[in-house]
């Protein structure tokens, strides 16, 4: 069963986007590192071709938006058994004709089958470079564990981990193209533990916070936080990262809103030491009091290494 998920933070400059559609016919695999479009070999994992599904990539306020699956494209049975290096996921074009689209094409006011919907344009088509033909690539080094092993007689599920908002780029003042990005550890075999999840509430109130920022951070070899995740939090004020590779992750959550022409900023929160498969369930944030004066604080940021 093969699923796409998206981390959903749009931001300038390449945002805000409300809703990037696209178009899915097929989603390939092959079990060889170095094989390339026209080898044999490739085996479907989903083909949507008689029947294409379009999905929006940014929907964090989905139903599923709290769990790691955002939106199903169908299943495939029968697989031969194999340690899959290569995973294409292929799109159909914008000016093809005669298509069914399931569930509908949110892209026919745009005459194309691929969009976003921008904040402040509205919906503009989204051009494809060579997703119809080749598809998305995700080679070897942005899948967890290196390859999907599917074992013979053994169900398995695919996440496909899709990163909108930095493969969406605007031509100039002309349209946006699609120039796919995909995580370190995208793809991933999916269970119910490789995530970490959560919902972020205003402390003693209990009301969710939108758009509070969520990191997702671990120590280097210095001991240092490095951010390696980031997401903003729904409607609800739900956040999901997903898929995580093995390991305990530091979770940093701070927030600010406008409530009744005022800004209300909260202190920031920290859950250290989260392992994947946690969910954090609500985590409170405590308002900060008014200041009496601005706080100012100051550093420098330097390189690492002699250049210093």
């Amino acid at each position: 069963t093969t699923f796409i998920s998206d981390p959903p933070t749009c931001e300038a400059p390449n945002g805000p986007f409300q809703n990037v559609w696209v178009t899915v016919t097929r989603v390939r695999a092959h079990i060889s590192s170095t094989a390339e479009d026209s080898d044999g070999g490739w085996v479907d994992l989903v083909n949507l071709e008689s029947n294409p599904r379009q999905i929006d990539l940014l929907n964090l306020d989905s139903p599923d938006s709290t769990t790691c699956i955002l939106n199903q494209l169908g299943s495939a049975t029968g697989l031969p058994p194999g340690r899959y290096q290569q995973i294409r996921l292929h799109l159909l074009r914008n000016d093809a004709t005669g298509v069914n689209i399931s569930p509908q094409n949110n892209c026919v006011d745009v005459n194309a089958f691929n969009c976003v919907n921008h904040a402040m344009m509205g919906l503009m088509p989204l051009q494809l470079s060579s997703q119809d033909q080749t598809g998305i690539k995700v080679p070897p080094g942005q899948i967890a564990g290196g390859a999907i092993l599917l074992e013979a007689g053994q169900p398995a599920d695919l996440n496909i981990e899709f990163n909108a908002c930095s493969s969406v780029h605007r031509q100039g003042n002309g349209p946006f193209r699609l120039k796919p990005t995909l995580l370190a550890g995208a793809v991933s075999v999916n269970t119910a533990q490789n995530g970490v999840s959560g919902r972020v509430i205003e402390d003693g109130t209990g009301t969710p916070i939108a758009n509070a920022i969520v990191l997702l951070e671990q120590p280097d070899v210095d001991s240092i936080d490095r951010v390696v995740r980031t997401t903003v939090t729904g409607s609800g004020g739900q956040f999901i990262f997903c898929p995580l590779p093995a390991g305990n992750y530091d979770v940093v959550v701070a927030a600010k809103t406008l409530v009744d022409s005022a800004t209300r900023t909260y202190n920031a929160t920290v859950a250290f030491n989260v392992p994947v498969g946690t969910s954090l369930g609500d985590v409170p944030l405590v308002p900060e009091a008014s200041p009496s004066e601005p706080a100012t604080l100051t550093g420098e940021v330097t390189s690492a290494g002699a250049s210093g």
